[in-house]
């Protein structure tokens, strides 16, 4: 048996920073941001989700400074935080969380902390500067295409399949009527697939790490995904058809010769 002494101090719950979000909308938040954490050390304060609060509700944030991931929840009270929650204490959230309660949140200097009638789980916060996310969200874009998810999907892990190890890098050329992806291997050669889109603009290309792109899509809810391109060397916003859904992705491109 653990003597008691070697168990963390469990602090009191700080009332008085206090506010409830749906335990499912945090479940959601996890799932739609994780993913985008930076798993280099040396990026201490990256390896977390942000929380922040605004008048009604909250944004959940990662990013790994070459794509980024935010999904907006409801909340209800008036405590306010700005913090970054690590990923160990995220996870430990999903195994507690049925999605079915409200929880009560608030946060201290050092500390996070979250609760229903059932259980408390308090966890230290990691230190240092998160960038600001919304100068990172492109506000105005030349190009939009709507893509059925799957097909969209399906095509990437296809041509990327070829390339072996991380990055794999993929281009992706509008034409008028088509999306054509494209990837090369020195082993394997060329990969090239194509999707019907509604597009009779100039050809456009620009190149991703189609790992970026497929984990981005992948967390949306529905059939279709939304793509907004500013230009072949600016972020790619990456959406969900259904406008009512908060959550949006942000992805670099990549130079692809």
């Amino acid at each position: 048996m653990v003597p008691s002494e070697d168990f963390p101090t469990m602090y009191t719950f700080p009332e008085d920073n206090a506010f409830v979000v749906s335990g499912d909308e945090v479940l959601k938040g996890i799932s739609k941001t994780s993913y985008a954490t930076s798993k280099e050390e040396s990026r201490y304060a990256l390896q977390g989700v942000l929380f922040k609060s605004l008048d009604g509700s909250m944004d959940l944030v990662a990013t790994d400074g070459h794509r980024l991931a935010l999904y907006t929840i409801n909340r209800d009270g008036k405590g306010d935080v700005e913090i970054i929650v690590p990923q160990k204490a995220l996870n430990e959230l999903k195994k507690l969380l049925t999605g079915f309660e409200d929880i009560e949140m608030s946060a201290s200097e050092q500390y996070v902390f979250f609760r229903t009638k059932e259980w408390v789980l308090m966890s230290r916060l990691l230190e240092g500067a998160f960038p600001d996310y919304t100068k990172v969200i492109p506000e105005q874009f030349s190009i939009e295409i709507k893509l059925p998810k799957k097909e969209f999907l399906d095509a990437v892990k296809r041509v990327s399949a070829v390339i072996e190890g991380d990055p794999k890098p993929v281009k992706l050329t509008l034409k008028a009527g088509i999306l054509e992806l494209k990837s090369k291997s020195q082993e394997y050669g060329e990969a090239v697939d194509e999707i019907n889109v509604d597009y009779e603009g100039e050809e456009f290309s620009i190149g991703f790490n189609a790992r970026y792109i497929i984990e981005a899509a992948e967390v949306i809810d529905g059939d279709d995904v939304i793509v907004r391109y500013t230009s072949p060397n600016a972020q790619t916003l990456v959406l969900p058809a259904d406008e009512k859904d908060k959550y949006k992705a942000v992805v670099m491109p990549m130079e692809i010769a």
